[in-house]
């Protein structure tokens, strides 16, 4: 095992994904919605401003630049859970008539469980219900996906850079979950008491 700053660093994020990637994921979305909405409001400026006919002096440019970075900065972190629900629902979707697929297609649809042609020549009335229903679950147990998906992440990077065997994985997959599921509960329970004491003591409400 030969430890470098690039593999502790991974190490470093492997542990934290493991054990606190539900938090992570639920802060950064909110990050990632303002940068791609900042980026995409700055893109969109800057093309009109070069191409479009402009209705005020150029001393305007910047502050309209800034003023459109922002808005769909604000757009962004108001639409990244709508997003994100979107791409659940999508993946859901897929997977489901991938699960179909390999279930009437024998070895090769086995073999190739997510190539678009076999989902294709499998397209049914059945296909497309799996597809809904587990698009819906992916929908419902959105929080228990991506727990299970960053303990994965994270116990696979600590296990490839320590050059441990499988079982480090599945242990780290186990703990990181059963934490991970803790830690989320624990910190919802304790915000409802928080809440159920506040309005109790205003005296409106128990």
């Amino acid at each position: 095992m030969n430890l470098n700053p690039e593999s502790i660093a991974l190490l470093v994020a492997g542990v934290l994904l493991c054990f606190a990637g539900w938090n992570l994921f639920r802060f950064s979305r909110y990050i990632i919605g303002f940068i791609v909405g900042a980026s995409v409001g700055y893109a969109l400026a800057v093309t009109a401003l070069n191409t479009l006919q402009k209705p005020f002096p150029p001393s305007w440019e910047p502050w309209v630049v800034l003023a459109s970075t922002l808005l769909f900065a604000v757009f962004g972190v108001l639409l990244i859970k709508l997003v994100i629900k979107a791409v659940l629902f999508i993946a859901g979707f897929v997977f489901g008539n991938a699960l179909l697929a390999v279930y009437t297609g024998g070895m090769k649809a086995t073999a190739s469980a997510f190539n678009l042609h076999l989902l294709l020549d499998n397209l049914s009335i059945w296909s497309l219900g799996a597809g809904l229903v587990c698009g819906v679950l992916f929908l419902f147990f959105e929080k228990g996906l991506v727990i299970l998906y960053t303990c994965a992440v994270g116990a696979y990077l600590v296990m490839a850079q320590l050059t441990a065997p499988p079982l480090l994985f599945y242990v780290m997959l186990i703990a990181g979950s059963i934490i991970q599921l803790w830690m989320s509960r624990g910190s919802r329970a304790k915000n409802m008491q928080m809440s159920g004491i506040a309005i109790g003591e205003g005296g409106k409400e128990m």
